[in-house]
């Protein structure tokens, strides 16, 4: 039941992006077709500090607050500050980096709007289906 949660949130989420799905990454934009594997080719396993970064990427409460008003659309900055003015603007310009860096969200060359990535979402949707998921367990 739980998979299918997570399977079903994420699938509803980027049903209409999975078309023409940007990944955007260290070794700069890729565009993913329909069946193409979601994965870099060069690397089979992934290792244990980007799993770590990208975890540390999330576990932070203004990170996952971006990443909630992204998911509707690319944002400026100071859009961002204004949904979130709890966050001083040198605190959440820290935060997109840190966001950045790990390949959750991408800030346009020409326009600076923030985007989030497809992993970006998905990694999103999949923390909110996990703390369902321990919410349902936790009130048994």
């Amino acid at each position: 039941e739980y998979v299918e949660d997570v399977m079903k949130g994420v699938a509803e989420g980027v049903h209409g992006e999975l078309e023409k799905s940007i990944f955007i990454g260290p070794r700069g934009v890729r565009i993913f077709r329909r069946n193409e594997p979601f994965r870099d080719e060069s690397e089979d396993e992934v290792s244990f500090p980007k799993m770590a970064g990208a975890m540390s990427a999330l576990g932070h409460e203004h990170r996952l607050k971006i990443l909630n008003e992204l998911m509707s659309g690319g944002k400026y900055i100071n859009e961002l500050q204004e949904k979130l003015s709890e966050i001083t603007t040198s605190t959440l310009s820290s935060h997109l980096n840190i966001l950045e860096e790990v390949g959750l969200v991408v800030q346009e060359k020409v326009r600076g709007r923030y985007l989030i990535t497809m992993p970006g979402r998905t990694a999103y949707k999949m923390v909110r289906q996990i703390v369902r998921f321990l919410e349902r367990r936790d009130g048994e």
